[in-house]
Protein backbone atom coordinates (compact mmCIF):
# COMPACT_ATOMS: atom_id res chain seq x y z
CA UNK A 1 0.00 0.00 0.00
CA UNK A 2 1.17 3.41 -0.95
CA UNK A 3 1.20 6.45 0.61
CA UNK A 4 -0.41 9.40 -1.30
CA UNK A 5 2.64 11.14 -2.67
CA UNK A 6 3.77 14.79 -0.87
CA UNK A 7 2.86 18.18 -3.13
CA UNK A 8 5.65 19.07 -5.78
CA UNK A 9 5.18 23.25 -4.45
CA UNK A 10 4.69 24.05 -0.66
CA UNK A 11 3.88 27.79 -0.81
CA UNK A 12 2.98 29.37 3.16
CA UNK A 13 2.16 32.68 3.86
CA UNK A 14 4.71 34.07 1.16
CA UNK A 15 5.55 37.80 1.68
CA UNK A 16 8.24 39.55 -0.06
CA UNK A 17 8.57 43.89 0.70
CA UNK A 18 10.97 46.34 -1.41
CA UNK A 19 12.58 49.23 0.29
CA UNK A 20 12.33 51.81 -2.58
CA UNK A 21 14.01 55.55 -2.35
CA UNK A 22 11.60 57.83 -3.04
CA UNK A 23 13.55 61.35 -4.50
CA UNK A 24 12.21 64.66 -5.74
CA UNK A 25 13.97 66.16 -9.23
CA UNK A 26 16.78 68.14 -8.89
CA UNK A 27 20.91 68.09 -7.92
CA UNK A 28 20.21 69.30 -4.29
CA UNK A 29 17.40 66.58 -3.60
CA UNK A 30 19.52 63.89 -5.15
CA UNK A 31 21.90 65.14 -2.51
CA UNK A 32 19.69 65.08 0.38
CA UNK A 33 18.41 61.41 -0.71
CA UNK A 34 22.03 60.17 -1.09
CA UNK A 35 22.72 61.61 2.68
CA UNK A 36 19.25 61.30 4.14
CA UNK A 37 16.72 58.31 1.64
CA UNK A 38 13.06 58.60 2.56
CA UNK A 39 12.24 54.79 2.12
CA UNK A 40 8.95 53.03 2.14
CA UNK A 41 8.10 49.46 1.96
CA UNK A 42 6.61 48.31 -1.19
CA UNK A 43 4.44 44.83 -0.58
CA UNK A 44 4.87 42.77 -3.72
CA UNK A 45 3.14 39.96 -2.12
CA UNK A 46 1.06 39.72 0.44
CA UNK A 47 0.48 36.50 2.66
CA UNK A 48 0.20 33.89 -0.74
CA UNK A 49 -0.25 29.88 0.27
CA UNK A 50 -0.88 26.98 -2.06
CA UNK A 51 0.16 23.39 -3.45
CA UNK A 52 0.85 22.15 -6.43
CA UNK A 53 0.39 18.42 -6.42
CA UNK A 54 2.19 15.83 -8.97
CA UNK A 55 0.98 16.31 -12.28
CA UNK A 56 -0.99 18.79 -11.45
CA UNK A 57 -1.47 22.09 -13.70
CA UNK A 58 -1.95 25.43 -12.14
CA UNK A 59 -2.85 28.85 -13.25
CA UNK A 60 -1.17 31.30 -11.38
CA UNK A 61 -3.70 34.56 -12.20
CA UNK A 62 -3.31 38.38 -11.75
CA UNK A 63 -2.98 42.17 -12.92
CA UNK A 64 0.01 43.67 -13.67
CA UNK A 65 2.08 44.15 -10.55
CA UNK A 66 0.57 41.79 -8.37
CA UNK A 67 3.31 39.79 -7.91
CA UNK A 68 3.16 37.32 -9.92
CA UNK A 69 6.86 37.16 -11.12
CA UNK A 70 7.86 38.07 -7.59
CA UNK A 71 6.49 34.80 -6.85
CA UNK A 72 8.29 32.83 -9.20
CA UNK A 73 11.56 34.39 -8.35
CA UNK A 74 10.72 33.52 -4.65
CA UNK A 75 10.28 30.16 -5.70
CA UNK A 76 13.21 29.52 -8.20
CA UNK A 77 15.68 31.22 -5.25
CA UNK A 78 16.52 34.10 -7.19
CA UNK A 79 14.71 36.34 -4.44
CA UNK A 80 14.64 35.55 -0.78
CA UNK A 81 11.23 36.00 1.04
CA UNK A 82 10.74 38.59 3.70
CA UNK A 83 8.11 36.17 5.58
CA UNK A 84 6.52 32.72 5.08
CA UNK A 85 7.72 29.48 3.56
CA UNK A 86 8.19 27.56 0.38
CA UNK A 87 9.50 24.75 -0.88
CA UNK A 88 10.40 22.84 -4.17
CA UNK A 89 10.78 19.40 -4.42
CA UNK A 90 10.80 19.17 -0.98
CA UNK A 91 13.57 21.84 -1.07
CA UNK A 92 13.58 25.73 0.31
CA UNK A 93 14.58 27.33 -2.99
CA UNK A 94 17.20 30.56 -1.63
CA UNK A 95 18.86 28.12 0.79
CA UNK A 96 19.45 25.15 -2.17
CA UNK A 97 19.02 27.08 -5.09
CA UNK A 98 21.78 24.76 -7.35
CA UNK A 99 20.25 22.16 -6.32
CA UNK A 100 16.66 22.97 -6.68
CA UNK A 101 17.56 25.21 -10.35
CA UNK A 102 18.88 21.25 -12.02
CA UNK A 103 15.26 19.75 -10.94
CA UNK A 104 12.96 23.08 -12.27
CA UNK A 105 12.52 24.58 -15.34
CA UNK A 106 11.48 29.05 -14.92
CA UNK A 107 10.70 30.69 -18.58
CA UNK A 108 9.93 34.83 -17.46
CA UNK A 109 7.66 36.98 -20.10
CA UNK A 110 9.59 38.30 -23.28
CA UNK A 111 13.04 35.69 -22.39
CA UNK A 112 12.17 33.74 -24.70
CA UNK A 113 12.87 36.14 -27.45
CA UNK A 114 16.13 37.30 -26.01
CA UNK A 115 15.36 40.96 -26.07
CA UNK A 116 18.20 41.64 -23.54
CA UNK A 117 20.73 39.25 -25.04
CA UNK A 118 20.43 40.42 -28.55
CA UNK A 119 21.11 43.65 -30.26
CA UNK A 120 18.28 46.48 -30.80
CA UNK A 121 17.88 45.05 -34.35
CA UNK A 122 18.00 41.85 -34.04
CA UNK A 123 14.38 41.87 -32.25
CA UNK A 124 13.49 44.13 -34.57
CA UNK A 125 13.88 41.71 -37.11
CA UNK A 126 12.21 39.07 -35.50
CA UNK A 127 9.30 41.26 -34.71
CA UNK A 128 9.32 42.16 -38.28
CA UNK A 129 8.46 38.22 -39.16
CA UNK A 130 5.95 37.88 -36.34
CA UNK A 131 3.63 40.22 -37.68
CA UNK A 132 4.81 39.94 -41.71
CA UNK A 133 5.65 43.31 -42.31
CA UNK A 134 6.85 43.41 -45.39
CA UNK A 135 10.90 44.12 -45.77
CA UNK A 136 10.90 47.65 -48.14
CA UNK A 137 8.77 49.18 -45.48
CA UNK A 138 10.74 47.60 -42.53
CA UNK A 139 13.64 48.88 -43.80
CA UNK A 140 12.27 52.32 -44.82
CA UNK A 141 11.08 52.71 -40.83
CA UNK A 142 14.26 51.39 -39.33
CA UNK A 143 16.55 54.12 -41.77
CA UNK A 144 14.22 56.77 -40.60
CA UNK A 145 14.34 55.93 -37.02
CA UNK A 146 18.30 55.72 -37.22
CA UNK A 147 18.25 59.41 -39.37
CA UNK A 148 15.84 60.98 -36.76
CA UNK A 149 17.20 59.75 -33.55
CA UNK A 150 20.84 59.16 -34.16
CA UNK A 151 21.51 62.42 -35.75
CA UNK A 152 18.95 64.96 -34.90
CA UNK A 153 20.74 66.01 -31.26
CA UNK A 154 24.19 65.77 -32.70
CA UNK A 155 23.71 67.95 -35.19
CA UNK A 156 21.71 70.38 -33.61
CA UNK A 157 24.27 70.42 -30.64
CA UNK A 158 27.69 70.26 -32.80
CA UNK A 159 28.05 73.73 -34.02
CA UNK A 160 27.29 75.37 -30.48
CA UNK A 161 30.45 73.01 -29.09
CA UNK A 162 32.90 74.02 -31.80
CA UNK A 163 34.03 70.99 -31.99
CA UNK A 164 36.92 69.80 -34.10
CA UNK A 165 36.36 66.33 -35.59
CA UNK A 166 40.57 65.11 -36.00
CA UNK A 167 41.41 61.51 -36.57
CA UNK A 168 42.28 61.19 -33.05
CA UNK A 169 39.59 63.19 -32.00
CA UNK A 170 37.25 60.15 -33.95
CA UNK A 171 39.61 57.47 -32.49
CA UNK A 172 39.61 58.53 -28.53
CA UNK A 173 35.62 58.80 -29.44
CA UNK A 174 35.14 55.35 -29.99
CA UNK A 175 37.48 54.40 -27.18
CA UNK A 176 35.26 56.37 -24.88
CA UNK A 177 32.28 54.89 -25.95
CA UNK A 178 33.94 51.59 -25.74
CA UNK A 179 35.72 52.15 -22.03
CA UNK A 180 32.17 53.50 -20.63
CA UNK A 181 30.16 50.49 -21.56
CA UNK A 182 33.44 48.26 -20.08
CA UNK A 183 33.31 50.50 -17.10
CA UNK A 184 29.50 50.29 -16.17
CA UNK A 185 29.70 46.88 -16.98
CA UNK A 186 32.25 46.33 -14.48
CA UNK A 187 30.75 48.84 -11.71
CA UNK A 188 27.51 46.06 -11.84
CA UNK A 189 29.78 43.24 -12.15
CA UNK A 190 30.97 44.01 -8.85
CA UNK A 191 28.07 44.27 -7.24
CA UNK A 192 26.71 41.41 -8.77
CA UNK A 193 29.74 39.49 -6.99
CA UNK A 194 28.98 41.08 -3.78
CA UNK A 195 25.41 39.76 -3.99
CA UNK A 196 26.70 35.88 -3.98
CA UNK A 197 27.20 36.62 -0.19
CA UNK A 198 24.81 39.01 0.80
CA UNK A 199 21.05 38.20 0.52
CA UNK A 200 19.42 41.06 1.07
CA UNK A 201 21.21 42.85 -1.81
CA UNK A 202 18.33 45.40 -2.93
CA UNK A 203 18.82 48.46 -1.50
CA UNK A 204 22.63 48.36 -2.90
CA UNK A 205 21.57 47.55 -6.27
CA UNK A 206 19.23 51.06 -6.22
CA UNK A 207 21.94 52.66 -4.56
CA UNK A 208 24.49 52.21 -7.49
CA UNK A 209 21.89 52.54 -10.08
CA UNK A 210 20.93 56.60 -8.71
CA UNK A 211 24.51 57.21 -8.34
CA UNK A 212 25.07 56.32 -11.86
CA UNK A 213 22.09 57.80 -12.97
CA UNK A 214 21.87 60.65 -10.83
CA UNK A 215 25.54 62.10 -10.39
CA UNK A 216 27.11 60.59 -13.48
CA UNK A 217 24.94 63.76 -15.33
CA UNK A 218 26.62 66.77 -13.11
CA UNK A 219 30.08 68.15 -13.63
CA UNK A 220 32.50 66.92 -11.42
CA UNK A 221 33.82 70.60 -10.44
CA UNK A 222 31.10 71.00 -9.02
CA UNK A 223 31.12 68.86 -5.73
CA UNK A 224 33.06 69.01 -2.58
CA UNK A 225 36.58 67.29 -2.71
CA UNK A 226 35.67 64.64 -0.81
CA UNK A 227 32.41 63.96 -3.39
CA UNK A 228 35.15 64.02 -6.64
CA UNK A 229 37.47 61.64 -5.08
CA UNK A 230 34.71 59.22 -4.16
CA UNK A 231 33.58 59.58 -7.97
CA UNK A 232 37.24 59.55 -9.51
CA UNK A 233 38.82 56.75 -7.22
CA UNK A 234 35.79 54.63 -5.35
CA UNK A 235 33.04 54.81 -7.68
CA UNK A 236 34.35 56.16 -10.85
CA UNK A 237 31.60 57.32 -12.61
CA UNK A 238 32.95 60.43 -13.11
CA UNK A 239 35.13 58.47 -16.30
CA UNK A 240 31.63 57.85 -18.18
CA UNK A 241 30.92 61.13 -19.19
CA UNK A 242 33.22 64.17 -17.41
CA UNK A 243 36.67 63.26 -18.15
CA UNK A 244 35.57 62.74 -21.60
CA UNK A 245 33.84 65.69 -22.37
CA UNK A 246 36.81 67.70 -20.68
CA UNK A 247 38.58 66.16 -23.77
CA UNK A 248 36.15 67.25 -26.51
CA UNK A 249 35.86 70.84 -24.93
CA UNK A 250 39.44 71.12 -24.85
CA UNK A 251 39.39 71.73 -21.29
CA UNK A 252 41.62 68.42 -19.94
CA UNK A 253 43.85 70.96 -18.19
CA UNK A 254 41.07 72.46 -16.13
CA UNK A 255 39.97 68.41 -14.35
CA UNK A 256 40.68 68.10 -10.82
CA UNK A 257 43.71 66.12 -9.88
CA UNK A 258 45.44 65.67 -13.55
CA UNK A 259 44.94 66.03 -16.63
CA UNK A 260 46.37 62.44 -17.37
CA UNK A 261 42.46 60.84 -16.23
CA UNK A 262 40.89 62.59 -18.91
CA UNK A 263 42.91 61.13 -21.97
CA UNK A 264 42.90 57.82 -19.72
CA UNK A 265 39.41 57.18 -19.24
CA UNK A 266 39.04 54.42 -22.05
CA UNK A 267 41.68 52.59 -20.07
CA UNK A 268 40.49 53.37 -16.53
CA UNK A 269 36.79 51.05 -18.06
CA UNK A 270 39.40 48.85 -18.95
CA UNK A 271 40.68 48.53 -15.25
CA UNK A 272 37.23 48.40 -13.63
CA UNK A 273 36.14 45.63 -16.04
CA UNK A 274 38.96 43.53 -15.99
CA UNK A 275 38.52 43.82 -11.70
CA UNK A 276 34.95 43.11 -11.99
CA UNK A 277 34.69 40.18 -13.86
CA UNK A 278 37.93 38.33 -11.76
CA UNK A 279 35.37 39.17 -8.76
CA UNK A 280 32.56 38.05 -10.49
CA UNK A 281 34.36 34.74 -11.54
CA UNK A 282 35.38 34.55 -7.91
CA UNK A 283 31.75 34.63 -6.47
CA UNK A 284 31.23 32.07 -9.40
CA UNK A 285 33.49 29.79 -8.31
CA UNK A 286 32.56 29.66 -4.53
CA UNK A 287 28.67 30.21 -4.29
CA UNK A 288 26.28 27.05 -3.33
CA UNK A 289 23.59 29.24 -2.46
CA UNK A 290 21.99 32.42 -1.39
CA UNK A 291 24.10 34.21 1.05
CA UNK A 292 26.97 31.59 1.36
Amino acid sequence: MTGTPDPVIVVEGLRKEFRATRRDAGLRAAVRSLLSPRRETIVAVEDVSFAVEPGEILGYLGPNGAGKSTTIKMLTGVLVPTAGHARVLGLEPYRHRTRNATQIGVVFGQRTQLWWDLPAIESFAILRHMYQVPEGAYRETIEELDEYLGLAIFVLVQPALLLTWTPLAIVYLCLVIVGSVLLEAGIFLVIAAVMFWVIQSESLVWWAGDLVNTFGNYPLSIFPQATRYLFTFVFPIAFLGFFPAAVFLGRAGDVPFTPVLAYGAPAVGLIVFVVGYAAWLIGLRHHQSTGT
